[in-house]
């Protein structure tokens, strides 16, 4: 059974803050390339040392990542150790829970970043797609897109190959890397359509080819359930293919005129959106297949109280980061596909009944804005927010 209550383990890192500026040549289709031996990272200062429970958050005086991360990954084989890939191209690494840094030599140069909120220099966009990934069965491998290029390395980031340039939007398999699915930038030299590797990103097919039919791409997922099926949320809502990517078609039964989509996978095999339609309110949906009970696949609502959590106003300055109706990161527990984490306005919001029901954790703390989780006896939260980063634990959380 899971608990409510959570003790808490806080160390907190705070932000230096730069400004981006980087221009990068796109070639066409990678051949087979050789690993980049790069220089030894450096290690950072030490941290402040975790908070105890009933202390309240202060921003450290030490300041060893460079900028916010855009995205947190948890090593699935260390609980010990957490990624971040930061606003500024460079990649870190911790290995004592946030106490400590080290910084990863990410073959990428290193690019200034000034926040768009100087009054909440934390404060990032919606997560629509993680651009770090670690996978459950390739300890070591890891996979990052920095400078719209998809980089590899199967050493915990001391090497790195080059995979493909100019990508925009990219999905990989959770258990090895090897299956890839990538959409080109706007700017980039390849040709519009749909980019699939099945070796690791060794080779490369062009599936789809030219603009995405009627649609702005958000994001890339593979069905976790059934591996020739695509999924890609849109600015027309939920899309798929059924044939690896060479076709797609609307997919949109259980749905009312919904606009903005993002898909994620959970384990389990299952596959959420959240979407956002004409009546301006977020909507978690879940797809439930009809297979074996003779009803149709559709997509079913989850709502419940998650309305009172989110507020879908646009910001009057183009320059501050757009959250997705006062929501930054979704995530699924890494263990019990039934709970659910997503970064808010209001903090840490969880549910324990697969998006039915919503509570707040480190509400009046500022806003959480990125999130890693990592599994076992006690899950263990990595949380960017208003204050830094937050390490804790909730006894209950399995």
């Amino acid at each position: 059974m899971k608990r409510d209550s959570f003790s808490r383990a806080i160390c907190i890192v705070g932000v230096a803050v730069f400004l981006v500026a980087a221009c990068t040549a796109r070639p066409d289709l990678p051949a087979a390339v050789t690993p980049v031996e790069l220089s030894t990272p450096t290690a950072s200062p030490t941290l402040p040392q975790p908070l105890t429970p009933d202390s309240q958050p202060v921003i450290p005086t030490l300041q060893p990542l460079t900028a916010p991360p855009v995205t947190l990954a948890a090593d699935p084989h260390d609980r010990r150790m957490v990624y971040a890939l930061l606003a500024d191209e460079t990649l870190w690494r911790t290995t004592d829970r946030g106490q400590t840094w080290e910084q990863l030599p990410l073959p990428v140069p290193s690019q200034r970043f000034t926040p768009g909120d100087s009054t909440r220099p934390n404060r990032l966009a919606f997560q629509s797609q993680p651009d770090l990934r670690l996978f459950a069965d390739a300890p070591g491998r890891l996979m990052v897109r920095a400078a719209s290029t998809l980089y590899a390395s199967d050493d915990g980031g001391m090497t790195w190959r080059p995979l493909l340039e100019g990508v925009s939007v990219w999905t990989a398999d959770e258990d090895k890397g090897q299956f890839l699915a990538t959409w080109p930038s706007l700017w980039s030299s390849l040709a519009e359509g749909l980019y699939v590797s099945q070796d690791g990103g060794d080779t490369w097919q062009q599936r789809y080819e030219g603009d995405f039919p009627g649609a702005l791409v958000l994001n890339l997922v593979a069905d976790p359930a059934r591996p020739a099926d695509l999924w890609a949320g849109t600015t027309e809502g939920p899309w798929r293919s059924q044939d690896g990517g060479r076709t797609w078609q609307p997919v949109q039964a259980g749905l009312e005129n919904v606009l903005d989509s993002y898909l994620f996978t959970a384990a389990g095999g299952r596959l959420y959106a959240l979407t956002k339609g004409e009546s301006n309110q977020v909507i978690l949906v879940e797809w439930e297949r009809g297979e074996g009970n003779g009803a149709a696949d559709s997509w079913q609502a989850l709502t419940g109280n998650l309305v009172d959590f989110t507020n879908c106003h646009s910001s009057p300055d183009p320059l501050i980061p757009a959250d997705f109706c006062q929501l930054y990161a979704f995530l699924p527990d890494p263990g019990t596909p039934a709970w659910l984490y997503l970064a808010a306005e209001d903090g840490l919001l969880i549910s324990e009944d697969g998006g039915r029901s919503w509570r707040a954790y480190l509400p009046g703390r500022g806003a959480v804005y990125r999130i890693a989780a990592v599994g076992g006896n006690l899950t263990l939260f990595y949380l960017w927010t208003d204050v830094g980063l937050v390490v804790t634990n909730d006894p209950g959380v399995k």
